[in-house]
């Protein structure tokens, strides 16, 4: 039970952090978007 209960809260953890870094990265990315859109409409 002990490493069921472990097994489940490393995938939990696992799958927050995926999700974290994938909406870091779309942020990140639509930032940038946006400054080289600015940059090229100057």
């Amino acid at each position: 039970m002990i490493h069921v209960s472990y097994f489940q809260q490393l995938l939990t953890s696992i799958e927050n952090f995926c999700i974290y870094s994938i909406v870091v990265g779309m942020v990140i990315g639509i930032s940038v978007g946006t400054q080289r859109r600015a940059a090229h409409s100057y």
